[in-house]
């Protein structure tokens, strides 16, 4: 459970918009998040995904979609329309493109409440420090 809060308090959405959403590029961050979710009952029918890609990397919008919906066991139908950005690659070396998966984005459907529960979790873990 601590893990899963640590994960969120790094990487969830934490504004006003009344998203649970969180977003990371590591599969196994991904999964193990995913994982988390389940212990609130959150199932993966629950959840829309959005992928985050290089314009480097355009071309490989279809494998890197489906590298994701194969690895996370999810519908293909739950990915939104992919974002491309155009930035200086920092992270990801032109070199070894075989290891880029792009950014994804995990939003759980009506997970306001979930997520009020989750922010007041970690406002207490904050407090405690």
């Amino acid at each position: 459970m601590l893990v899963g809060l640590g994960l969120y308090w790094g990487e969830g959405y934490k504004g006003n918009n009344g998203e649970l959403g969180f977003t990371n590029s590591n599969p196994d961050i991904i999964q193990f998040y995913l994982s988390w979710l389940r212990l609130f009952g959150i199932s993966k029918d629950d959840l829309i995904f959005r992928l985050t890609i290089n314009d480097a990397f355009k071309m490989k919008e279809t494998h890197l979609k489906q590298f994701w919906i194969i690895k996370l066991e999810v519908k293909e139908n739950q990915f939104t329309k992919t974002t491309i950005i155009k930035s200086v690659l920092k992270k990801a070396d032109l070199s070894k493109g075989n290891n880029y998966r792009g950014i994804l984005r995990v939003k759980v459907r009506r997970g306001n409440a979930l997520k009020n529960r989750i922010l007041g979790a970690i406002d207490h873990i904050s407090r405690c420090i």
